[in-house]
C-alpha cells in the first residue's frame, strides 16, 4: 500500500520542520544540530497550480526556522519562473518570504499541460539557486467522494482510554489517463467549508449566517504512488478522518483535492513521510537527507524544499447533520461570554468579523 498518512506534527527532525509546503510553521521548538556550514542555508517551497486562473505560490525562509513566530522568513532579490522555451516571469514578494501569482494571458509564460517549468532565485548576497525542469502532467479526475461515521477509542498520554466519534472520508479515482504511459502519483489536500449562525450579545445586532472555511490536515502528507502499483483504480480509498463535531451541526461541505506527481515530486514527499513515521519507532534506520530539486550554481551550500507543478482535480461532498446525527451546533458556545461581560467567542459573537467567514453563502452550497 502506497498511501502515506501522518496524523500529527511532531518536532522530530529539523529537516522535516523546514520542509513541508505550509503556512501553518513549526509549532515546537526544535533542539538539533544545524549541519556545518548550513547556518544561512535556506528553504524553498514552491508550486505551480494548473488551472483558470493557473497560480504560482512560494514561501521562502532560513534554515534554523525554530518557532512559528521566528521563521526566518526572508525575501530574494530576484525570483524568475522558466519555461522549457526560454521565456522567463520575474514574480515579486507579496509579503516576507511570500510569493503570490496568478498568471494572465498576457504573460511571456503560458502554464499549459506536456509543458515543463524551473524556478531560479538569486538572493542579495549573490548565491544563485536553480530548479530542475518539472513537468506538468494531467491529473485524473476524482469519481466519487465517500464518508463513513464510527466511533473510535484513543489512548491518552496518561494510557486512559476515550471514545469518540469520528468521520473518515475516501475516494474513487482512476489511475490512469488515456494519452499517458504511467500511472498517475497523486497527492491530496483537503478544505472544509461549514455553515453557522451566530449569536449576538450586543443588544439589537441581528444575528447572521456565516460560512467558513479553512484547510484540514495542514501536517498530514497524503500521497499514492501509481507509478509504483500494478493498479489502474482506487475504490473507496481511505484519505481522512476527524473527529466529528459541533462544526457538523448546521451542515459541511468536506473538499479532496487531488494532484498530479512528478516522479521527483513523489519521491520527495514519500522521503518526508517516511521520516515523519519514525517519530515512534527508535528501532528504525535513521533518515536519510531528503533530497531537494535545488541546485547551487554558483556554490556548493545545500538549499532545502521542492519547487512542483501540478494540475489539480476538486470534489465536494456534503454531510448533512441530520444523517451525521450532530445534534449540537457550533453556536451559541459555553464560552460566549466572558466574566466581565465582553464577547468569549467571536465566531458565535459576530461570525462574519473573523478570518476565512463570509455572509455570501458559496455557489456550490446547494443544501
Amino acid at each position: 500500500m502506497k498511501y502515506q498518512s501522518i496524523k500529527q506534527f511532531v518536532s522530530y527532525p529539523l529537516m522535516v520542520c523546514i520542509i513541508l509546503f505550509t503556512a501553518a510553521g513549526c509549532l515546537d521548538p526544535i533542539e538539533l544540530e544545524i549541519p556545518e556550514g548550513q547556518g544561512n542555508a535556506i528553504v524553498i517551497n514552491a508550486k505551480i497550480v494548473e488551472g483558470n486562473p493557473s497560480t504560482f505560490e512560494l514561501n521562502l525562509s532560513q534554515i534554523f526556522s525554530f518557532t512559528q513566530d521566528t521563521r526566518g522568513r526572508i525575501i530574494a532579490k530576484q525570483v524568475i519562473i522558466y519555461d522549457e522555451a526560454g521565456n522567463e516571469l520575474e514574480v515579486k514578494p507579496t509579503g516576507d518570504g511570500i510569493y503570490e501569482y496568478i498568471f494572465s494571458e498576457n504573460d511571456p509564460i503560458s502554464i499549459e499541460v506536456g509543458k515543463s517549468y524551473k524556478l531560479s532565485l538569486e538572493m542579495f548576497d549573490g548565491r544563485l539557486f536553480e530548479s530542475n525542469f518539472e513537468p506538468l502532467l494531467p491529473v485524473p479526475e476524482i469519481e466519487n467522494i465517500h464518508y463513513e461515521i464510527y466511533d473510535k477509542t484513543f489512548v491518552l498520554p496518561d494510557q486512559s482510554e476515550r471514545t469518540r466519534t469520528t468521520i473518515s472520508y475516501s475516494i474513487d479515482t482512476p489511475l490512469e489517463i488515456p494519452g499517458q504511459e504511467e500511472r498517475s502519483n497523486l497527492k491530496w489536500e483537503f478544505q472544509r467549508v461549514y455553515k453557522v449562525t451566530d449569536s449576538p450579545i450586543v443588544f439589537g445586532q441581528q444575528q447572521k449566517v456565516c460560512y467558513v472555511s479553512g484547510n484540514a490536515g495542514v501536517f498530514d502528507i497524503n500521497i499514492y504512488g501509481g507509478g509504483t502499483t500494478t493498479r489502474t483504480q482506487l475504490d473507496n480509498y481511505f484519505v481522512y478522518e476527524e473527529f466529528l463535531d459541533r462544526t457538523y451541526g448546521e451542515g459541511l461541505y468536506f473538499t479532496v483535492v487531488q494532484e498530479s506527481l512528478s516522479k521527483g515530486a513523489f519521491e520527495y514527499w514519500q522521503k518526508i513521510s517516511n521520516v515523519l513515521e519514525r517519530k515512534d519507532n527508535i528501532y528504525a534506520d535513521p533518515p536519510g537527507r531528503v533530497q531537494s530539486n535545488y541546485t547551487h550554481v554558483n556554490g556548493s551550500q545545500d538549499a532545502y524544499g521542492y519547487f512542483y507543478v501540478t494540475t489539480q482535480d476538486t470534489s465536494r461532498i456534503y454531510v448533512d447533520p441530520e444523517l451525521s446525527g450532530v445534534t449540537e451546533t457550533r453556536c451559541p458556545s459555553e464560552g460566549l461570554v466572558n466574566m466581565d461581560g465582553s464577547c468569549g467567542d467571536p465566531l458565535c459573537c459576530d461570525c462574519a468579523s473573523v478570518d476565512n467567514s463570509t455572509t455570501l453563502k458559496p455557489a456550490f452550497w446547494i443544501q
